[in-house]
């Protein structure tokens, strides 16, 4: 009988050893609570969005975090985003089982001073992560549905190919600011504006908005600035050796992308755009001097780049140029040119007419 109480002793002194370690881990998980926050995050970011993401403050509760001077790097380091403070809330029943009415729960976003920075190396990679589509019979996930704003956002884009002009590399979008009520469900609507331009002393007004509604078949998006420079974007976009864009600017830029039904009521998406150029110069594989003063109307729609007629003046011969940019994942150009003047002008322009 007397090892019985000896026995409850021992058992006594495992309990009260279990608790005292289980007390120290408790204590420890909340003196470093901010360093586990930061290794949860950056777990999470590399899992969903194959980035890494750290933080210098954050602030929690059950159902809102507050994280200032977020910055988000790729896997190889390369800088993407710097947010100076990311005010995220969500329902944390969202995250259990049962639970799925919003994608990680998330209710709502808010950026203040975001600045994205996106670049092109010189072999055509990016440092944005590429999209990972998912593969196999998998669940459902469950529907994006959240408020988004950003607030004194901007953007940085840098054309490092090997086709891009040495001035024109960089694309610069700044003081963005976007409101957007989502829901991948329903209908997702959005009102967007920020300054454009090539340079950061030279940025132009641009307004957008768009009404998302794939339960109500139909998208509507518009996009529109009185002026804008073309270059540097253009360039980016068709990235060939054959066609270089030296300057422009449009005037009564007005973008749309739609999409409607088609008889078997699937969702059909399309561009469609039109501007006024003015003060164009074009570099073009097979002319030996560039095609200048280009002006006149054009449109562009899903897949190219035309027009019926552009005045310009091809070595010292006022000229007319019609046809366009076609099929620009292996852009493919055709252009008809009319002028009338000296012809050994005219020879001086073409390479092969020249030998």
């Amino acid at each position: 009988m007397g090892k019985l109480p000896l026995m409850k002793q021992k058992r006594g002194r495992i309990y009260a050893g279990t608790a005292i370690v289980l007390l120290a881990i408790v204590a420890l998980g909340l003196w470093q609570w901010k360093n586990v926050a930061r290794a949860v995050v950056n777990a999470a970011a590399v899992s969903i969005a194959k980035v890494r993401v750290s933080f210098a403050e954050i602030s929690l509760s059950p159902s809102r975090a507050v994280l200032d001077g977020v910055r988000v790097t790729s896997l190889t380091n390369e800088p993407i985003a710097d947010i100076g403070r990311l005010n995220v809330a969500y329902d944390l029943r969202d995250l259990l089982p049962g639970g799925g009415k919003r994608l990680y729960g998330l209710e709502s976003l808010t950026l203040d001073s975001p600045r994205l920075t996106i670049v092109r190396h010189a072999d055509g990679s990016y440092n944005l992560p590429s999209p990972q589509v998912p593969t196999g019979n998998r669940a459902q996930p469950a529907p994006l549905v959240l408020q988004a704003h950003v607030r004194d956002g901007s953007l940085e884009v840098r054309n490092e190919s090997r086709n891009a002009p040495a001035n024109q590399r960089r694309l610069l979008a700044q003081n963005v600011t976007a409101n957007a009520d989502i829901s991948s469900l329903t209908r997702s609507t959005y009102t967007v504006s920020l300054a454009y331009g090539e340079r950061p002393d030279e940025l132009y007004p641009v307004r957008g908005r768009g009404d998302i509604n794939y339960s109500g078949g139909y998208i509507d998006q518009r996009w529109s600035a009185a002026q804008l420079p073309i270059a540097a974007a253009v360039n980016f976009f068709v990235d060939s050796p054959a066609l270089r864009v030296d300057s422009g600017m449009l005037r009564g830029a007005e973008v749309r992308y739609y999409g409607l039904p088609d008889p078997s009521n699937k969702l059909q998406q399309h561009l469609a755009a039109n501007a006024t150029l003015s003060n164009g110069r074009i570099s073009i594989q097979g002319l030996a001097v560039p095609v200048e003063d280009l002006g006149g109307v054009f449109d562009a729609c899903d897949n190219g780049l035309l027009t019926q007629k552009l005045t310009a003046n091809l070595a010292g011969t006022p000229a007319t140029v019609s046809g366009g940019i076609y099929d620009l994942q292996q852009p493919h150009l055709r252009l008809v040119v009319k002028g009338a003047g000296d012809l050994s002008r005219m020879r001086v322009a073409f390479a092969q007419a020249r030998s």
